[in-house]
């Protein structure tokens, strides 16, 4: 009967708080004990997170405190000396360079067992100093199973205002500097594949006017649509015939991954886990920021069915091979409670 304490920084519909989410999914209903949640900042998973614990964390005292993302780090200072503590970190490179102290200490000093998704995560986190015996990758877990109903092209393009009959080609994830909107909008101003381009996603209403004001300096009204936020973007990664991932920074990224569930090949720069991706075969870079290039690999993929489902099927087995729920929740679960060891 092990009281245990979840700590989120955020509940956006970002990677890390859904790669929580359906990890506790699937951990939790095989605990036997008191389960609080307690979130550093609301967004639209919030009443999901919620829902998975038995108790409230205000006053709670938990033997267990599992900890979602480097910022949440400080959290370990208040703890107990007696709580074992648990950090999934899904950050690396200038994400962890720019935490605050306290999160810092947190992970060096006060965590028992520090996750990360990602070897280079583990080397940088490694030169923040923490302990190589306390540290281990678990990487982010993919759902696998298949959509609630087939994802419907005409309806999608229709919902958009867009031609059912162009190529679609994809971007996901909030509409940032990071994930390099901007970059999307000048990828599709080079492309002369005459596609609909699609950003699934949040978009920050200051970089929004950016990305208006790019959109109609370029001519690109007719050509780029913004669906804004979604409970749930895979219909329009089956949707689409390429997903493009113009990301000035990406760690660990699900969106390719996700694509390739449903069958969907992704493109974008060689940065981060992007590139990584790229050196296993399941996606294709190009060198950063070149919009050009993205741009004649875009229209390339889009004119060769054949290498897309290449792309997509060595990404699919990869998925299947390290990224399974199913099988990074057991992983989960041992952390927790036995430390992995």
């Amino acid at each position: 009967m092990t009281r245990l304490l979840v700590v989120a920084h955020e509940a956006t519909r970002t990677g890390s708080p859904r790669v929580l989410l359906e990890l506790l999914r699937r951990t939790l209903p095989d605990h036997e004990g008191e389960v609080a949640v307690r979130l550093l900042a609301e967004g639209p998973l919030a009443d999901e997170l919620r829902e998975l614990g038995t108790t409230s964390p205000i006053g709670f005292r938990p033997q267990v405190a599992l900890l979602n993302s480097a910022p949440s780090g400080a959290v370990a200072l208040e703890l107990d000396d007696d709580v074992r503590v648990v950090a999934y970190v899904h950050e690396e490179g200038e994400a962890l360079e720019v935490l605050p102290d306290a999160a810092v200490e947190g992970l060096v000093r006060r965590c028992d067992r520090v996750l990360c998704v990602s070897e280079s995560a583990r080397a940088d986190l490694l030169a923040m100093g923490v302990a190589p015996d306390r540290l281990d990758v678990l990487p982010p877990s993919v759902r696998t199973t298949p959509l609630d109903q087939a994802a419907d092209r005409t309806t999608i393009a229709v919902q958009l205002g867009a031609d059912p009959g162009l190529p679609m080609v994809v971007g996901c994830g909030e509409a940032g500097w990071r994930k390099g909107a901007d970059l999307f909008v000048d990828t599709a101003r080079r492309s002369g594949a005459g596609a609909t381009w699609v950003w699934v996603g949040r978009r920050p209403r200051s970089f929004g006017r950016v990305l208006d004001n790019d959109v109609a300096a370029a001519g690109l009204g007719s050509r780029v649509r913004w669906a804004g936020e979604v409970p749930d973007a895979r219909p329009f990664l089956a949707a689409a015939d390429l997903v493009v991932m113009p990301s000035r920074e990406d760690p660990q990224p699900l969106v390719p991954l996700e694509a390739a569930v449903v069958g969907t090949p992704s493109v974008g720069f060689a940065v981060g886990g992007l590139d990584r991706l790229a050196q296993d075969g399941a996606m294709v870079v190009v060198p950063f920021p070149d919009t050009v290039a993205l741009a004649v690999a875009t229209d390339d993929l889009l004119a060769d069915p054949d290498r897309r489902d290449r792309v997509a099927g060595v990404a699919a087995d990869l998925v299947r091979e390290r990224h399974d729920v199913d099988v990074l929740a057991r992983r989960f679960a041992e952390e927790l409670w036995t430390g992995g060891r």
